[in-house]
């Protein structure tokens, strides 16, 4: 691996800088140690600058990928075809005990190189294989040396089952705070990497896990992960338990605040939605997982009526297999077309929002990354439209949605460094990599059909 380093200051020159679909400019950018300094024409620029020349190219803000689980990359293909009990049991729980710190690592740099490559610069890991007490560390190692911007959720799962590779994973509240408070510091010098919360499944949770996590988002300023009705799973539990649905439970106790993002939300009704909507709780919208689990298709549009802030997720690799952020906005605008028989709802601008400014939001990190101002961090992607999947472009954010792929993303920069420079990372060799993974997909293995 080579250090992470980058320039000082670069200037993309005589390219298109896309703001939305409807605002489109040529124009040049500036980035200026770490932030974006400049936009115009004939910017002024100091000795020693790079120039990245980008006529006949687009520069577009960085994807932000709120919901994955970056070590399932070792997983893909595994358990396949099989609704989401049957395929946590034949996938995840089986193998997820296997992962050595140095296996967390390297699914973990596999994951992240799939998100940088469709255009992605920040990701929000679910991670909550923690078995092993130094895997989250790992996972925040590997994005760090990537170079990508990463919020870590640490998971949380505080709740028994009769599932005894559930039960590894059971920790008591205080010993997960503990760790967040642990991985708070180990990060502290990680300038990209924020540490959250990720509280696994409702039903992976207790009320006094449920108030934990709740007492001390409130009290330390951290974002927080839940799946939230991604089956009727959610909703029966709530109702053994609890005697009320999901979404008004958590209501109930005081859960449903502007810190919460909630992942997937298929199941919801009009109460659950008007809740989500009333407490500035956003929505992570993962349209590949809902739809290879079967799961179903969450009513994203009458979300979106409501005003409520949806970022993109690409889900992990073992329920997705793929991190492709482009293939994730154009599923996200074709299944809520399909779903309401109208080809008008949620249109490429809108999933291109979405995906950006959406997506920065559900990770606090909306006074940083998802738009290109002055003053925003140097989070940016050059969007090459001479490839055959694409060609010819009339509109940068319509083409880039409904018909390109990674191969239209040359070049990526995250907090005004060049991680990703011409179809090449800069700081490794990704036939490395996957020739790594590889040597260990073995022990990952022994499910069979």
């Amino acid at each position: 691996m080579q250090k992470y380093m980058g320039n000082v200051c670069v200037l993309f020159k005589d390219g298109h800088v896309v703001y939305n679909e409807n605002r489109i400019e040529k124009a040049d950018v500036l980035v200026k140690e770490g932030k974006i300094a400049a936009i115009g024409k004939n910017v002024p620029i100091e000795a020693g600058t790079r120039i990245i020349d980008i006529s006949g190219k687009y520069l577009l803000p960085g994807f932000v990928n709120t919901h994955t689980h970056l070590f399932q990359s070792m997983l893909k293909g595994l358990g396949k075809d099989l609704p989401l009990m049957g395929w946590l049991a034949a996938s995840i729980r089986p193998n997820a005990p296997k992962f050595t710190e140095e296996d967390f690592y390297y699914a973990t740099l596999l994951a992240a190189m799939g998100i940088v490559t469709s255009g992605g610069t920040t990701v929000m890991d679910f991670m909550y294989a923690n078995e092993n007490p130094e895997a989250a560390s790992a996972v925040c190692r590997a994005l760090d040396d990537l170079g990508i911007r990463a919020v870590l959720g640490r998971g949380f799962i505080d709740r028994r089952l009769e599932d005894e590779n559930h039960n590894r994973l059971v920790e008591t509240p205080v010993q997960i705070l503990g760790q967040v408070d642990r991985l708070k510091d180990y990060t502290k010098d990680m300038s990209r990497v924020n540490v959250g919360i990720a509280g696994s499944v409702f039903w992976g949770i207790t009320e006094n896990g449920f108030e934990a996590i709740r007492d001390y988002a409130q009290t330390h300023d951290v974002v927080v992960a839940l799946h939230a009705s991604e089956t009727v799973d959610d909703n029966n539990d709530s109702i053994d338990r609890f005697g009320i649905r999901m979404f008004p439970y958590l209501h109930k106790i005081g859960f449903l605040q502007p810190w919460l993002t909630a992942v997937h939300c298929v199941t919801l009704d009009e109460q659950d939605i008007e809740l989500i909507a009333a407490n500035d709780v956003k929505v992570s919208y993962n349209p590949q997982s809902n739809m290879i689990l079967g799961s179903g298709i969450p009513p994203m549009v009458s979300i979106q009526e409501k005003g409520v802030t949806i970022g993109l997720g690409s889900d992990g690799a073992a329920s997705n297999d793929s991190q492709d952020m482009i293939e994730t906005m154009k599923f996200a605008s074709l299944l809520q077309k399909a779903a309401c028989q109208d080809p008008t709802v949620f249109a490429a601008n809108d999933v291109f929002g979405m995906a950006t400014t959406g997506g920065a939001v559900c990770c606090g990190l909306q006074d940083k990354v998802g738009r290109i101002e002055v003053g925003m961090e140097g989070d940016l992607v050059v969007y090459n439209p001479d490839r055959i999947k694409s060609a010819p472009v009339y509109n940068p954010v319509t083409s880039l949605v409904y018909s390109s792929d990674c191969n239209n993303v040359e070049t990526v920069m995250v907090e005004g460094k060049i991680i990703y420079d011409h179809y090449k990372f800069v700081h490794f060799d990704a036939d490395v990599i996957v020739g790594w993974v590889k040597s260990i997909q073995e022990k990952f293995a022994a499910y069979q059909y």
